[in-house]
């Protein structure tokens, strides 16, 4: 698809530089919202980029993503499970799509919505084109979400680029002890409308104030950080990174794995003080001593 073609989209025009041009598979639709976060967000982020999305998709909007394992992969699954259109794309060629774990997936937005490439298909997923990839997913959306992003987290960089195009950026709030939502805390600093749910960001799409936009966000000065994990370990961490407690099945279920995987994880955590059990059997993390 060229400038030049009828169906190219609209809203990429309104870049200083339209890419020149694309390869789709699937359609583009007409209306999106964007919905960009964290690859390791807490199990609060999760539950709200599920249901935000869900709720837009059930107003007609599909949700525009990069198709990243974490908050972008969840929104796009909420949407495409409730009957909505969904938008991927890709930081690299059509016929190289990365991530690999999110190949599934972007068959399935395919085949309702599109997956789109500014980059000739054999194009290798190298990092400076994920900032254009960013660029793209800004000027498709009416609005951009960030539903949790890290201090130095590339959803920033997607709502950076809806500042400079004029698009409304909202931010769902999260936990000062969640160190995936620092980012995404700083933009409600800024003056970002907060995303509750689906009927803030359908109001900022109609250009009206969401009802509790006029509300100062609540932050504090500095985010406390979670020990640093890795496998199943670190991914039991991030979730609970959002301060709430956590059942051990819950858990699993959000990190993929067996049961059995996750509560030796936890016993490990909870052993070297990492993590504690509440009275009714749910886990919290423990950071700086808290």
């Amino acid at each position: 698809m060229t400038l030049d073609d009828p169906g190219y989209p609209v809203r990429l025009r309104a870049l200083d530089r339209p890419p020149a041009r694309l390869w789709v598979a699937g359609s583009v639709p007409e209306r999106c919202v964007a919905m960009v976060g964290s690859r390791r967000p807490d199990l609060g982020g999760l539950r709200a980029a599920r249901d935000i999305a869900a709720g837009l998709a059930r107003a007609g909007l599909a949700i525009v993503s990069g198709g990243a394992v974490g908050i972008d992969a969840m929104a796009i699954g909420a949407a495409l499970e409730g009957g909505g259109r969904a938008v991927i794309v890709l930081g690299s060629g059509i016929d190289k799509p990365y991530p690999r774990e999110s190949v599934p997936l972007m068959l399935r937005a395919a085949a309702s919505g599109c997956v789109v490439s500014q980059f000739p298909p054999d194009a290798d997923p190298f990092p400076g084109r994920f900032h254009l990839r960013n660029r793209v997913i800004a000027a498709l959306a009416e609005a951009v979400v960030v539903v949790r992003a890290g201090a130095r987290s590339g959803a920033l960089s997607t709502a950076d680029h809806a500042f400079r195009l004029g698009r409304p950026v909202l931010a769902v709030p999260g936990s000062t002890s969640c160190e995936s939502a620092a980012g995404s805390n700083a933009l409600l600093r800024r003056g970002c409308q907060p995303a509750i749910d689906a009927s803030d960001v359908t109001a900022a799409v109609r250009g009206a104030p969401a009802a509790d936009a006029a509300r100062p966000a609540e932050s504090r000065d500095g985010v406390r950080a979670a020990p640093r994990r890795a496998g199943v370990e670190g991914a039991v961490l991030a979730l609970l990174s959002g301060g709430d407690a956590v059942g051990a099945d819950d858990l699993a279920e959000a990190v993929g794995l067996p049961a059995a995987a996750v509560a030796a994880a936890l016993g490990v955590l909870e052993a070297e003080g990492a993590i504690a059990r509440t009275v009714d059997g749910r886990f919290v993390a423990l950071f700086d001593g808290r």
